[in-house]
């Protein structure tokens, strides 16, 4: 099941109004064919614990794929969540790329 929290639907919403707001309409419709499970934010305190492996502002989108119990964080942003820290951090999920997860854990 693909899901995302409120929190990450807002920064990419932004994100897309910043660098591609012609994509704005595509994400409402992908949203609505593509079955994505709209979550709630993350509780505080996770959020909080996030703080200390990520920086603050990406730490509610590890913080709630963590609260979800999500197998994977698929992200673009190599920067941010592709670091030391967070691979030796012993996290209960595998953050990837898209298109690494496509190549190597999708299942058809």
């Amino acid at each position: 099941m693909l899901q995302a929290n409120k929190y990450v639907l807002k920064e990419l919403r932004e994100v897309l109004n910043r660098k591609y707001p012609e994509r704005l309409e595509q994400l409402s419709l992908l949203l609505q064919f593509a079955k994505i499970k709209i979550r709630s934010n993350p509780k505080v305190q996770l959020v909080e614990q996030s703080v200390k492996i990520i920086q603050a502002e990406d730490a509610p989108i590890l913080a709630g794929a963590i609260q979800a119990r999500a197998n994977f964080l698929i992200t673009l942003d190599r920067k941010d969540f592709m670091t030391k820290k967070l691979a030796e951090s012993g996290l209960p999920l595998i953050i990837v790329t898209p298109e690494t997860f496509f190549k190597e854990h999708w299942i058809d």
